[in-house]
């Protein structure tokens, strides 16, 4: 059963921001989901659907996201972002923590894993390449640029998800039109602020900055991604050290939690009893 998590925060340019999270009580560690770009806490849910573990849980919507509020400022960067989301996981005071994170929240779980190594005790990075770091921004400032942001019915948005991602169940498509979007006017609208496109601009030195090399560390690739090759993949695990390995999830793109929730959900349950679930 999970239930509402509303904090208030101060961000670094903006007054005060509510951020939401959905939280599960239960055992330690406490397991943190970060989703990605212009994505929000639903899609984890149908990977949770799915899990056994009887752990704490925390899933979050970053700043900009689902129900958290806009940044007023715009300042979407990944500090920003990660300071944030650290500020609502360290609401629940927790001993100690796994992050799982997808794409952009896989950024995230690196960089918060590193500011909170005491407390990390595993992170999962999911389809996120470092390497390609300004292709990848030049491909989803494009995609962002072009895409809707309003459709006339939730049918509609259905459909463009289907489009977009093909391995997707009609039962997932439905609920994330039911979960992402907002009526406005008679027409729906994502719960995204279109500010969050902010943070693809600028450059990056496409380098792997990672402290924790004593944290356990699993990268989780879709085996057809077009984002993260198999051989970066294996560049990323030897530059987080000798704690971390990767895998591939078969059948699956970039949007591996939604397109093959079972097996992420496995593969998470089991780094989690590798990590002393207590």
């Amino acid at each position: 059963v999970f239930e509402k998590l509303i904090t208030r925060h101060e961000s670094r340019k903006s007054s005060h921001v509510n951020l939401h999270a959905l939280h599960r009580c239960g055992t330690s560690p406490t397991i943190v989901f970060l989703h990605g770009l212009a994505d929000s806490s639903a899609i984890w849910a149908p990977v949770l659907k799915h899990m056994t573990a009887t752990n704490e849980i925390l899933v979050v919507d970053l700043a900009g996201h689902g129900i958290s509020d806009w940044l007023v400022d715009g300042d979407y960067t990944v500090n920003c972002l990660s300071e944030l989301a650290s500020k609502q996981i360290s609401v629940r005071s927790a001993r100690s923590i796994i992050l799982v994170g997808h794409s952009l929240g896989g950024e995230l779980a690196v960089e918060i894993a590193d500011a909170n190594q005491s407390e990390t005790c595993g992170v999962v990075v999911i389809d996120h390449n470092p390497y390609l770091a300004q292709e990848m921004r030049a491909m989803l400032r494009e995609f962002m640029a072009t895409a809707k942001t309003s459709f006339r019915s939730r049918e509609e948005y259905e459909k463009e998800l289907v489009d977009n991602m093909p391995r997707l169940s009609a039962e997932i498509a439905s609920w994330l039109s039911r979960s992402m979007l907002k009526e406005e006017d008679g027409k729906f609208a994502l719960l995204t602020d279109p500010n969050v496109s902010n943070m693809l601009a600028g450059t990056t030195n496409n380098t792997v900055s990672f402290h924790a090399a004593s944290t356990r560390t699993l990268i989780i690739r879709g085996a057809n991604s077009s984002i993260l090759s198999k051989s970066d993949a294996g560049r990323f695990c030897e530059a987080l050290g000798s704690q971390s390995w990767s895998i591939d999830i078969p059948d699956s793109g970039h949007a591996v939690p939604l397109e093959q929730p079972a097996a992420i959900a496995a593969v998470i349950d089991d780094f989690v009893l590798l990590n002393g679930a207590s």
